[in-house]
């Protein structure tokens, strides 16, 4: 099942060429920003009281309101700029990509004479409240239809479609948000796809001491990115009939319930398991 992603990028369209992408990114100081666009079939779970015909139960006729209409400002009309919003793998990079969750919790607010100005918030992907990706919501709500929300991914390959699939489960709609990553992984491929290189900036990046010049330095980045395509595909794997899936942890193989939630399991008929994944250019 192919779902469709894009990414934001100033110089080129990675759905076209990926060589050509690349070349273009090795060029030029401009990094890219990907928007996840989800494409899908006719939903069968679609009900009449979604739309507000209503139907008859008990002999009441129920309807669905409409939610109160959300005001909606341009990205150049907002006092604090556009929001920009940093999920975060605190255990990324040695627990460096942790450093971002030192941007104070009401967001940093910049106004940076060289013409940065945005207002940045971010939040821990492991967060049992998903508070980042509720935050997303609301900002691609309050977008006008032409603009997309920013999302940056601080984390290596897994963290970033550990993310994706976050907003998949959180219904929000995709082809309105832009992904960026500052890589913080092993391998780093689709941060060095996507034109953000394969490795994080070492201890102590933002400088808050010096008025987070460091996350100004970022900020001035993301802002200059444009949007391009992407792929996501949606994969599964089953084992054998006695197979099972085991991941290791703290050097033990294991399969928790937090596993199968986030990896999708489930057991097959007849035995064995299977595990449906997103993927990029990784699970």
């Amino acid at each position: 099942a192919g779902l469709r992603a894009a990414v934001q990028l100033h110089m080129f369209q990675a759905c076209c060429s990926a060589g050509a992408a690349l070349g273009a990114t090795e060029a030029t100081d401009v990094s890219t920003v990907v928007e996840v666009q989800q494409s899908r079939e006719s939903d069968d779970n679609y009900s009449q009281a979604e739309t507000c015909e209503g139907f008859v139960l008990e002999k009441r006729v129920l309807c669905v309101k409409e939610p109160p209409a959300v005001k909606k400002v341009p990205n150049s009309q907002r006092e604090g700029g556009p929001s920009i919003i940093v999920i975060v793998n605190p255990k990324s990079g040695g627990n460096t990509a942790s450093e971002f969750l030192k941007i104070p919790q009401g967001g940093f607010r910049i106004d940076d004479p060289n013409g940065a100005k945005a207002t940045v918030f971010s939040y821990a992907i492991t967060d049992p409240t998903k508070a980042g990706f509720k935050h997303l919501t609301v900002e691609v709500e309050s977008l006008v239809d032409t603009e997309f929300a920013t999302c940056i991914i601080a984390g290596g390959d897994g963290t970033v479609m550990w993310a994706v699939e976050e907003m998949f489960k959180a219904g929000i709609p995709m082809n309105r948000v832009g992904l960026g990553t500052v890589p913080f992984g092993t391998g780093n491929d689709f941060s060095n796809v996507t034109g953000w290189g394969t490795s994080g900036p070492p201890s102590g990046f933002l400088k808050e001491g010096r008025g987070f010049a460091g996350l100004i330095a970022y900020v001035q980045r993301w802002l200059r990115a444009e949007i391009r395509p992407y792929d996501i595909w949606e994969v599964s794997v089953r084992t054998h009939s006695a197979g099972s899936f085991r991941f290791v942890e703290s050097g033990k193989k294991v399969c928790t319930s937090s596993h199968i939630e986030r990896h999708k399991i489930r057991d097959i008929a007849g035995g064995g398991q299977e595990m449906s994944k997103y993927m990029c250019n990784y699970f």
